[in-house]
């Protein structure tokens, strides 16, 4: 779980993103993508990799990013929520997803950390 306490004077956007995901087998039935509303998440046979936006403030995006960018494999995904902010303070917390055994994530996706009861406390 990541957790943020944004403060700005101004307007800006945010962009956080996930563990970068070997997409060797694009063309495979293991390989998926799923973006959205508050989520990234993507399948591919080296395992998956997710991020769950725990206030849905933010938009999920899968970033297919350059070739070797990455020093372990030649071609990634990266799994990013984008948010725009005004100015004054943000809380931005997320459940940070990925394992490489594809089995687990049936389990953990469909059941993110909540808030701690500290931080609800100092929201408030």
């Amino acid at each position: 779980m990541r957790l943020h306490r944004v403060r700005c004077a101004r307007p800006l956007w945010s962009a956080e993103g996930g563990f970068a995901l070997d997409r060797t087998g694009d063309a495979t039935p293991a390989a998926h993508q799923d973006e959205g509303p508050g989520f990234a998440l993507a399948r591919y046979p080296a395992g998956f990799s997710g991020l769950r936006d725990l206030e849905s403030r933010r938009v999920g995006r899968m970033l297919r990013v350059f070739p070797n960018t990455n020093l372990l494999v030649p071609r990634t995904v990266i799994p990013t929520l984008l948010g725009q902010h005004a100015p004054g303070e943000h809380w931005l917390a997320c459940a940070v997803l990925a394992d490489p055994d594809v089995t687990v994530m049936e389990t953990t996706w469909s059941a993110p950390p909540s808030w701690p009861d500290s931080i609800v406390k100092r929201k408030a």
